[in-house]
C-alpha cells in the first residue's frame, strides 16, 4: 500500500500558500500600529505627559502607514516558512519601531 507524501519543494521545506503572504501582510502593517500606540503609552508613563501617542484616524494617514507596513513585508517575507523565526523578527522590528518612534518623537519635542 503506497502512502501519500505531503507536497514540499525541492529543498525539503513546505511551499508557502496565499495565507501566509497574507498574514505576513496583516502583521506588517498591525504592527506600525501597535508600535504608534505603545510608543504613546511609554512615553506618556515616563514623561507624564502624551508627546508621542499620535493615532492615525484620517485616511491619508492609514495609507501613509502603508510605507514602513512594505518595509516590514519586505522583512519579514524571508521568515515565512519558520513560524518560529518569524515571531522572533516580528518581535525584533516591533521593538525597533517603538525605539525609533520614540527617539523621533522625542526630537519632535525637544525643536517645539
Amino acid at each position: 500500500m503506497r502512502t501519500k507524501l505531503k507536497t514540499v519543494s525541492t529543498t525539503g521545506r513546505p511551499k508557502l500558500k496565499w495565507h501566509h503572504f497574507f498574514i505576513a501582510a496583516i502583521t506588517a502593517y498591525l504592527m506600525i500600529l501597535i508600535a504608534n500606540g505603545l510608543s504613546g503609552v511609554i512615553l506618556h508613563i515616563l514623561l507624564e505627559e502624551p508627546y508621542g501617542f499620535c493615532w492615525p484616524f484620517e485616511l491619508e494617514d492609514f495609507l501613509f502607514l502603508c510605507i514602513p507596513a512594505a518595509i516590514n513585508y519586505l522583512i519579514l517575507r524571508p521568515f515565512l516558512r519558520s513560524p518560529i523565526e518569524f515571531r522572533t523578527a516580528a518581535i525584533m522590528m516591533l521593538i525597533g519601531w517603538i525605539i525609533l518612534i520614540i527617539i523621533l518623537s522625542n526630537f519632535r519635542a525637544a525643536t517645539r
